[in-house]
């Protein structure tokens, strides 16, 4: 009795091996592909259907579809790329631009220096003026706290930085301001920031 239960799980197993490759060749002819499998190193990388399908999904409009037919090809998004070479910004839009200081609350005497920065596209000039600083009667301010305008050229690239230094020698608040201007003769908003000089 027990040599006839061998026998039997002998065969079940023998069975069962033996019907192995019958059942993966089930299983390999039920893929919904028409493309035959190949076990070279290429094909791995290779969509699952070959991209039969690209004549129906191929720029439908739908982005997830369209995005399976370049599946193998860069989509330059958010490559920080942009097509206007060295000239930087966008074309359509007018420039814009900030000061920063380095001490928005001084006191008297002290060195105050300040960054006009401007960003755009084919940047032509910058410019900035002070506001509202009461000035020393002999002079002895530096001389961008005489309220005229000053400028820069920024020879047509995408951004500019102009960098100087202030020294008041009075007490109050004062207003250094700026502006920018492309080569198409757009300006930016008037830019500016505030200082407050303590005794």
């Amino acid at each position: 009795m027990r040599s006839l239960r061998l026998l039997a799980i002998i065969t079940v197993i023998g069975l069962f091996y033996g019907a192995s490759p019958f059942i993966g060749r089930l299983v390999t002819t039920a893929n919904a592909s028409t493309t035959q499998l190949t076990s070279r190193p290429e094909a791995v990388n290779a969509p699952a259907n070959a991209n039969d399908n690209k004549s129906r999904d191929c720029n439908s409009g739908d982005p997830r579809k369209d995005k399976r037919c370049h599946f193998n090809q860069p989509n330059n998004a958010g490559d920080n790329d942009n097509t206007s070479g060295d000239s930087g910004g966008d074309a359509t839009q007018p420039p814009f631009g900030s000061i920063l200081v380095s001490n928005g609350d001084p006191r008297v005497g002290d060195v105050v220096g300040f960054n006009v920065i401007a960003s755009g596209y084919q940047l032509d000039e910058i410019s900035w003026w002070i506001s509202g600083y009461r000035s020393d009667d002999n002079d002895n301010d530096s001389g961008f706290l005489d309220g005229a305008t000053h400028s820069a050229g920024c020879g047509g690239n995408g951004s500019c930085t102009q960098y100087n230094e202030i020294t008041p020698h009075h007490t109050g608040t004062f207003t250094i301001r700026g502006k920018a201007r492309d080569r198409q003769g757009r300006e930016s908003a008037e830019f500016a920031t505030e200082v407050r000089v303590h005794g």
